[in-house]
């Protein structure tokens, strides 16, 4: 993806997938154009995978976890909007910055028709 304007260091820093049902998983891949160099990064949870290569961050976020969707049934509510992070760590001249990123998504149980 193009660099909308010199000083942007992201292709984005928030991905929302919109509606979906409970049990797929999504994924997206943020792109760095910054120059500080990575050191780390962490999720918000362990439904949240994700891998630094190249300057990109995949990140994958499993929404197969059915107490979600169990819990959605028995409180008789019908989707849950769900939100992500990613920390992300830099390093450049001996000072450090932490930029998040966030998947989002409205959760619907698994046979809600879409």
């Amino acid at each position: 993806m193009k660099k909308y304007h010199e000083n942007q260091e992201w292709n984005r820093t928030i991905k929302h997938f919109g509606e979906v049902n409970a049990g797929v998983t999504l994924e997206f891949t943020f792109e760095y154009y910054g120059d500080w160099t990575y050191k780390k990064h962490n999720a918000s949870c362990g439904c949240v995978t994700s891998k630094w290569n190249n300057n990109k961050l995949t990140a994958s976020f499993n929404t197969k976890n059915k107490s979600i969707n169990d819990a959605m049934r028995k409180m008789g509510i019908f989707h849950s909007e769900s939100s992500k992070t990613i920390t992300v760590e830099f390093e450049k001249d001996g000072k450090t910055k932490s930029i998040p990123l966030s998947i989002q998504a409205i959760i619907y149980p698994s046979d809600y028709p879409l």
